[in-house]
């Protein structure tokens, strides 16, 4: 029968290092998220004038990813000059033709997001921190609960 092994107080640290690490990551892009939706406070309407599709190969398993791209037009009210801007996402979810709302910066018109594709702000990375912050507390409680059963405690 092969040992169990525990989990050593090393691994716990190692894992509260990898939680702060993401949480701080997460935090700066839900702000860097934050400031640019705060800066684009006007809207008009855009439409999607192409959709791009990107398959790539993922690791060694060969498995195949797809992203979408979507480009899309839009004007500015007083302003002739036509604005485009790529945005991207995971699934599948824009078609040609399709009507989309722009939300862009008054100050600089070219500084703008599609609307229905503009979601990711950081905080789904700051949830998936938490699992390895609670790994990190209970592989350093089960650590030194067993340095403590060892010593004779």
């Amino acid at each position: 029968m092969i040992p169990r092994s525990r989990p050593t107080l090393r691994s716990g640290i190692l894992l509260f290092i990898l939680w702060f690490i993401l949480i701080v990551l997460g935090i700066v892009w839900h702000i860097d998220y934050r400031k640019y939706v705060s800066a684009c406070t006007e809207q008009t309407a855009g439409i999607v004038t192409n959709v791009y599709v990107n398959e790539s190969k993922r690791g060694r398993s060969g498995r195949t990813e797809i992203s979408y791209k979507a480009a899309v037009a839009y004007q500015v009210p007083g302003s002739d000059a036509p604005y485009t801007l790529t945005t991207g996402q995971r699934k599948e979810g824009f078609y040609e033709g399709q009507p989309v709302t722009v939300m862009y910066a008054p100050d600089d018109v070219s500084y703008a997001y599609c609307k229905e594709a503009f979601s990711d702000n950081g905080k789904g990375l700051i949830a998936f921190s938490f699992f390895f912050g609670g790994l990190g507390l209970i592989f350093t409680i089960t650590a030194l609960r067993d340095r403590k059963n060892a010593m004779g405690y």
